[in-house]
């Protein structure tokens, strides 16, 4: 199953992927709407543990959004997935195999 159709990529019923990006500086100040720039950076909140945030670059500026879950060892998961991304174009890791993602807790 592909990360994007995943169904624990949820929370409260809403699809938090792709990601809703908002412009964090850089030279332009455009929309940026779905799978689009380069994985940057990933960080867990450090005040709630059901949440991650990212970071992108897209055509030289820097883009942030983040993803909840209702339960955070699905949280964690997806922190570590990222994590092992830095550097991918976000539509590649929307394309990854994550039939691996442990739901026996969840």
């Amino acid at each position: 199953m592909k990360f994007r159709e995943h169904p624990l990529v949820t929370y409260h019923g809403m699809r938090m992927w792709p990601p809703i990006w908002v412009w964090a500086g850089g030279k332009n100040d455009k929309p940026v709407e779905g799978e689009a720039g380069i994985l940057r950076e990933v960080r867990l909140s450090d005040v709630a543990n059901d949440r991650l945030f990212l970071i992108i670059n897209y055509e030289g500026s820097d883009y942030m959004s983040w993803l909840q879950f209702d339960d955070p060892s699905c949280c964690h998961q997806v922190y570590e997935l990222m994590h092992s991304c830095v550097g991918l174009k976000i539509q590649q890791i929307g394309d990854l195999d994550v039939t691996f993602f442990n739901t026996q807790n969840l």
